[in-house]
């Protein structure tokens, strides 16, 4: 009997990571590296830069297979995506000294996942409000431009601080009063724009696995078309930021999960 071909059996496990991971990036707006990242980290050999530049692979290719549903429902604001990549750019760089500071005491990784649980849950018991007050938007263009700056500066900052990018959407939801399917929309294409720059970089110094990226990929294309066509057709919009909500509190208490086990295998081993 002949035996599997073990490579064939790898690129089908990836291409199955890929999918989840593009339904959720579809159905939220959030970028698919959050569950990327911990489970090329489970299933890959391969060295932390490697892995992020397949992180990044895998969100371009999510984003680019949820932008056909929410482009064609008009649930993408073209005009504030430029300046929110601009600002999630300029804000990552303001919060990266925090950032270092911050990881070098050690009750911050138990501090960063609490705040994306509490962040979560907040949106969970308050989208009824969120939802009421999303959509009310009529602003002059000038302004329009400069909130989205404003939020991308925010955004970017915090998810630096924090180390998970979660807060785009609620942000644009709050403060630039977008229906969530236009925040969700408009996330996905600056997910697009600003991850294309860093995974080039990365293939160019050589931290780039192309099968694995290419087959995670793959899933999350397809994974990405199916998870925002749920989301512009089959949910409401109290459903989405609930839904929003929900997946940042299970992120969070699963990151406090995985802190409090590390603690303790390192208390074990003293």
């Amino acid at each position: 009997m002949a035996r599997p071909n073990l490579s064939y059996l790898k690129n089908v496990i990836l291409c199955l990571v890929g999918l989840p991971c593009g339904v959720l990036s579809g159905l939220t707006g959030m970028g698919a590296s959050v569950l990327v990242t911990p489970l090329t980290r489970k299933l890959l050999s391969i060295g932390p830069g490697a892995r992020s530049a397949t992180a990044l692979a895998a969100t371009l290719a999510c984003a680019l297979g949820a932008l056909l549903p929410y482009s064609q429902n008009g649930d993408v604001r073209w005009g504030l995506v430029i300046p929110l990549v601009l600002g999630q750019i300029f804000g990552a760089s303001l919060g990266q000294g925090v950032a270092l500071r911050w990881a070098e005491q050690s009750r911050s990784r138990f501090i960063n996942p609490i705040i994306v649980l509490i962040a979560g849950l907040a949106m969970v018991a308050g989208a009824p409000t969120i939802a009421t007050i999303s959509g009310g938007r009529d602003l002059p263009l000038l302004i329009d431009l400069g909130g989205a700056l404003i939020v991308g500066l925010l955004a970017g900052a915090l998810g630096r601080i924090v180390g998970l990018g979660v807060f785009v959407v609620p942000a644009e939801i709050l403060l630039l009063h977008l229906r969530p399917l236009e925040a969700q929309g408009t996330a996905i294409v600056a997910l697009a724009i600003a991850s294309l720059p860093g995974m080039l970089i990365y293939r160019r110094t050589g931290a780039f696995d192309a099968q694995s990226a290419t087959w995670i990929a793959f899933g999350g294309l397809f994974g990405g078309l199916v998870g925002a066509y749920n989301a512009v057709h089959s949910i409401s919009a109290y459903g989405q930021v609930a839904l929003y909500g929900a997946l940042a509190s299970v992120i969070g208490a699963f990151w406090v999960q995985s802190e409090i086990g590390r603690r303790a295998g390192a208390g074990q081993e003293q």
